[in-house]
Order: C-alpha cells, then sequence, then structure tokens
C-alpha cells in the first residue's frame, strides 16, 4: 500500500511542473529581477526525493503529538517546505527549516478558477459580480458583463456545451443562476483535465470523499442536477465517479478569493490544497494580484506542520465542527476544539442566568450546563434553541440597520455573555458596518465604540489567532482610521466633542499600544498604520492601508512631530505584536 501511495506521490510532483510557482522572495515591495532556477519544480521535488527517509517527529507548539513519526518524504528545501504523507493524514506540508513570522512560505497561480455555487449574478468570463442586469452571450446565453468582456474563464468549448442547455432565450432567475454555477464548477474541472494530462494527474490526486459524499444528500444532488445534465443534456459521455470525485474535489479543495476586480470565486490551487487544518493555525493564504500567497502568522519551527484555517476565525466550536464534518469531512482535534474554554477565550461558553459566571460546554451535547460558581443546572437543549435563534437573528441584520445592530448586541451579550462567538460576530459587524460609511458622517459616539470594540475584538484576535493574520490587519485598520477621526476631531474642536470626552480620547489613543513609548498619539497611529502595512502587504486593501501611513506622515510632518525609527514599515513591525507567540489568553 505505502509503494503505491509513493509512486502516486511521485508522480504528482512529475505533473506539478506545469504549475508555475513564485519564489518567496518575490515579495510585494520588491522591484529587483529574480535569478532564474534551471531545474523544473518537479525536478527540484524530485532530486532530493527517496523512500528511504523517514519522517523526523514533528514539533508544533499547534498539534503537539498528534502527526505520527513516520511517512513519505518529498522535499524542496530551498522553498521552506517538505511535503509528507502517513495513512492518517495523507499529504501534508511541514517546514523544512525554521521559519520566521511574516515570511513567505511559497507562492502559486491557481490551476483552475470557478464560481461560487451560492454567489449572485457574476460575470462566468470574468467572474465579476453583476451590479445590473449585465448582458447575455449570443450563443450559448449565459449571463456577461459585456458582451467584449476580456475575461478568459468562458472558453469557446464551454460556450458550445452549455448552448445545449437552451438558455440564449430563457430568462433566468435566481435558482437558475445558482445551479448553472453548480454546474459550470466541474465542468471547467472536466475541460481541463481534457486539455492537459498535467491537470488531470493533479486533480485525480488531491481528495475528494466521493465514497462519503455520495451517501449524503450532496452526493443526491450532485448525480440529479450535475451528472445528469453533463451527461443526458450536453452529451459528455464521462463515468458518474469521475464528476462526483470532480465536485468533491472543488468542496474539499477549493479556496474562496477575491479577484481583482472585486468578485469572488473558488480557487484550486495544487500546492495549498495540501496545507493541513487547524483552529490555531500557525499561517494564512492570501489572493491578490492572480497569485496564492501562503505566509507564516507566527513563528514555526523547522518540522513542524504547515496550518492554516479552513473556518471561520468567529465561529464557535460546534459550529466549526458542523462546517468541517459536513464540508471536509473530518473532526479537528485541535488545542482550540479540545479546550471547553476555547484557550481562555469562551467564544462558546454561556453566562450563567443567576451569576453570570461562565458555563462552558458539557462534554456529551444536550447534557446540562453547569455553572462553577454557584452549581446552577442550565438545560442543554435549551441553551442550544438560544444559540441557534442567536445565529437565525445575526443572519437577519443588516450593514445599514446600526441601531438594530447595537440593540442585537446589548441582548445577545445578556442573554450569552460578553465572550459569546454571536456577540463576537455582533461586535465585529457592527465595526465594519460603522466604519464603511464617510468617516464625516459617523457622530463621535460611534467613533468611540468602534475604538473599544476593536480592542475588545484585538484582545480576542491574540488569544484564537495569534500573530500577523488578516484579521488583526484589518482591525487596526479601522482602529487607526477611527481613532485618526477622533484626534482630527479633538485637535479643530469641531463636531460632538467636548473637553473631558477630548482628553479621555487622546489619552487612550496614545495608550493603546504598549510597546510605544511616545506621548504623541499620532505616533501611536503611524506605528498601528506600519504594523497593519506590513500585515497586509499581500491584501486587496494595501493601497487604503498605505493611503492611511502617507497620511498620518504627513500630519505629523505638517505637526512637526519626529517619528521612531518604530513607525517605519521596513523594520517589521509585525515583530513587536506578539507574533512569535502561539496564544494568550483573555483572563
Amino acid at each position: 500500500m505505502e509503494r503505491k501511495m509513493e509512486d502516486r506521490v511521485m508522480e504528482l510532483m512529475t505533473q506539478l511542473e506545469s504549475i508555475h510557482l513564485h519564489r518567496p522572495s518575490d515579495l510585494h515591495h520588491s522591484t529587483s529581477s529574480k535569478t532564474q532556477n534551471t531545474n523544473s519544480f518537479s525536478e527540484n521535488l524530485l532530486q532530493d526525493y527517496g523512500s528511504e527517509r523517514c519522517s523526523k517527529s514533528l514539533r508544533s507548539s499547534f498539534v503537539e503529538d498528534s502527526y505520527p513519526s513516520n511517512g513519505l518524504t518529498t522535499t524542496c528545501n530551498q522553498e521552506g517546505w517538505e511535503m509528507r504523507w502517513t495513512a492518517g493524514y495523507g499529504r501534508y506540508l511541514i517546514t523544512s527549516r525554521n521559519i520566521t513570522a511574516g515570511e513567505v512560505i511559497f507562492r502559486e497561480k491557481p490551476l483552475l478558477l470557478v464560481p461560487k455555487v451560492a454567489s449572485d449574478p457574476l460575470c462566468l468570463a470574468c467572474l465579476k459580480t453583476l451590479d445590473h442586469k449585465g448582458c447575455r452571450c449570443s450563443t450559448c446565453g449565459i449571463l456577461l458583463c459585456s458582451p467584449d468582456c476580456p475575461g478568459g474563464s468562458h472558453g469557446a468549448q464551454e460556450c458550445c456545451l452549455l448552448s445545449r442547455l437552451g438558455l440564449k432565450s430563457a430568462p433566468l432567475n435566481g435558482r437558475d443562476v445558482k445551479e448553472l454555477h453548480a454546474l459550470v464548477g466541474p465542468l471547467r474541472a472536466l475541460l481541463l483535465a481534457t486539455e492537459s494530462s498535467a491537470a488531470r494527474e493533479a486533480l485525480s490526486l488531491l481528495q475528494s470523499h466521493k465514497e462519503k459524499r455520495m451517501k449524503l444528500p450532496i452526493g443526491r444532488f450532485v448525480e440529479d442536477r450535475i451528472v445528469k445534465t453533463l451527461r443526458s443534456r450536453l452529451g459528455l459521455k464521462v463515468e458518474s465517479e469521475i464528476i462526483h470525485h470532480l465536485c468533491g474535489v472543488l468542496d474539499t479543495n477549493a479556496f474562496e478569493v477575491t479577484l481583482e476586480n472585486g468578485g469572488r470565486a473558488r480557487a484550486i490551487s495544487v500546492l495549498a490544497s495540501f496545507l493541513n487544518h487547524s483552529c490555531l493555525p500557525n499561517a494564512q493564504r492570501w489572493y491578490t494580484q492572480g497569485h496564492m500567497t501562503v505566509r507564516a502568522s507566527v513563528d514555526i519551527l523547522k518540522g513542524s506542520p504547515i496550518l492554516i484555517n479552513y473556518t471561520q476565525t468567529l465561529w464557535g466550536t460546534i459550529a466549526r465542527a458542523t462546517h468541517l464534518s459536513s464540508c471536509k469531512m473530518f473532526t479537528c482535534q485541535c488545542k482550540r476544539c479540545l479546550d471547553p474554554m476555547e484557550l481562555g477565550s469562551h467564544m462558546s461558553s454561556v453566562a450563567c442566568r443567576e451569576c453570570q459566571e461562565m458555563m462552558t460546554p458539557p462534554e456529551t451535547p444536550r447534557r446540562p450546563w453547569l455553572c462553577p460558581n454557584c452549581g446552577t443546572s442550565t438545560d442543554g437543549s435549551a441553551i442550544e434553541a438560544l444559540v441557534r435563534a442567536g445565529a437565525v437573528a445575526l443572519g437577519r441584520l443588516t450593514s445599514d440597520d446600526l441601531q438594530g445592530m447595537t440593540s442585537s448586541l446589548t441582548h445577545f451579550s445578556r442573554m450569552l455573555g460578553q465572550n459569546h462567538y454571536i456577540v463576537a460576530q455582533v461586535k465585529y459587524a457592527l465595526v465594519q458596518a460603522i466604519m464603511k460609511r464617510p468617516l464625516k458622517d459617523v457622530n463621535f459616539t460611534d467613533l468611540a465604540q468602534v475604538v473599544d470594540l476593536t480592542k475588545e475584538l484585538l484582545k480576542l484576535a491574540a488569544c484564537i489567532e495569534p500573530g500577523l493574520t488578516r484579521f488583526r490587519g484589518l482591525l487596526l485598520y479601522d482602529q487607526t482610521r477611527a481613532e485618526a477621526e477622533v484626534i482630527d476631531r479633538c485637535s479643530s474642536s469641531r463636531g460632538d466633542t467636548n473637553p473631558e470626552v477630548r482628553d479621555s480620547s487622546l489619552k487612550d489613543i496614545t495608550a493603546s499600544n504598549p510597546t510605544e513609548t511616545s506621548t504623541n498619539p499620532l505616533q501611536t497611529l503611524l506605528y498601528q498604520a506600519a504594523e497593519c502595512e506590513y500585515i497586509l502587504q499581500y491584501d486587496p486593501l494595501l493601497q487604503e492601508v498605505m493611503e492611511l501611513t502617507r497620511q498620518l506622515r504627513w500630519r505629523m510632518e505638517s505637526d512637526g512631530s519626529v517619528m521612531t525609527s518604530n513607525a517605519t514599515p521596513g523594520s517589521n513591525p509585525g515583530r513587536h505584536c506578539g507574533a512569535s507567540k502561539s496564544h494568550s489568553s483573555l483572563e
């Protein structure tokens, strides 16, 4: 069995040479030319491969002793990672040397881009979301942003096949659009596999869980809506199992990405597909300028698995477990999932109705929840119903309903406690809703609330997702913008400020960054912006962050302030934010 798997791993490495990988040194701010490697990607992998090499004991502060010490190994040391295989974990990547927080581990172009199944109407050529009715393809009738859209996703062969659906003269409602999106993904994967032997081999070796999926409702949907359509209506002579495999590959391995045109898509990036999951990750993926970038969010020791989060950071344990079991077909055993207190964050705990002490979830679902302080017992099914009701109410909130969000925050905090994950999601949604408005239209009370909420959420982020993460970067961005506006209003004595509020706000801003000794609030904000810029250097928001940094620097120069060396992006400010730490309790 192991010999057969070894052959398939080597076969995959051979096929991957058609996928263009960028060197980790290809950083965002670098403009120097790159030295070309004379060996192909697969040759670099295979030259050090040997079946006699056994993996050493993995060292990781994230998944201690959970990975086996034997397995197959193939290496590419100059990239900083190695590929391993074991029966329990399949193929996964580990570090071949110590990796520093903020260091790029690898970059790659996606093998395939397909529309999100449940997305709003979008152009199937460039995958841009349509904010209008758009137009229809003159041949097959699918939606396009314009008749001459330059997007290359909708090829001639796909167009010819889709024309057999008869969409050209038929209206498309919301359900039709979603079913079309569900069909286009596996169709594009199938056409790609037909055109390229390298892509076909890569897709065949990615995990699909098709055997499990075919027994579930998703398997019946694929059979009824996709397999039958591809075979009977489009006339493709392809086995049912192949289509089920491709659908499983997309659902299991695709990453949701934001494109340069603002559209949302699913991307298959082969190397990134081998990254294992942890709810306490040590790396993050970024998609910008057509490339998937994987970067260390904390320091990673040599021999540790490279781990990313397949779920949402602000979900509780049960919500994360439900998503992973239903969509990814496995159960997470990371430290956060195994800890009822979720690393001290209490995101799944509920406040006792008698004394407000945190009650942690029982080991067995639907068992009574016991308060460790007063001993009050609460029926487990009642708490589950309360959490479900909160999740439904959260889903109904709209970004323009600030009053509804504020009242929901008060209500959920009283019913579930300040630390519950639904409360954390409402806090973050409220910050985003306030900060998406023009700052001149935001009153001082809302600005102060943004500052307070981002501080709370930054403390939470340091606990459940430490290091140089996008969540921290986005929070820093909104916090810095809000604080800069507060300073501007206080200095000009305009708006709804008074001396006491002004003095208190400026004092809070100056003290918001404990590593900065300057008493100048602008100096503190410039430091925050520099850290934010460093974190988000591969994020689509980077240009806005750089503009914020430029404005703060101009303000300081206009005021005659002197910058310290810490307030420059090039000094790696991420080293000062606890990026090398695994997690810290909120308590």
